[in-house]
């Protein structure tokens, strides 16, 4: 319990700067919270999640992670998760205050 509190965002903050680059290159992005701004920075920015420009000479660049028919699908996906993780944390502390 005393290194609960702390090894937890730990660990999420970990995971995430793991995971975000590696599932931000495939085309099921958008199930990741994380993934979604280091994708849509390809298309934006053109710069890969690896911090490498988006060029062909680049190891990880495919064509399809600059198009821009990815930025409204990013769009989507993050207000949908915002909404859903609202929702979640809304009645989860709803319920928490009625205790």
């Amino acid at each position: 319990q005393m290194f609960g509190g702390a090894a937890m965002p730990l660990i999420h903050v970990a995971s995430y700067g793991l995971i975000a680059p590696v599932v931000s290159l495939k085309p099921y992005f958008m199930l990741l919270p994380g993934a979604v701004p280091a994708r849509l920075m390809c298309s934006i920015l053109g710069i890969l999640p690896n911090g490498l420009p988006a060029c062909p000479e680049s190891m990880t660049y495919t064509p399809e992670l600059t198009e821009y028919v990815w930025i409204p699908v990013g769009i989507l996906s993050s207000l949908l998760w915002f909404f859903l993780l609202w929702g979640i944390s809304r009645r989860y502390f709803e319920k928490k205050a009625v205790e």
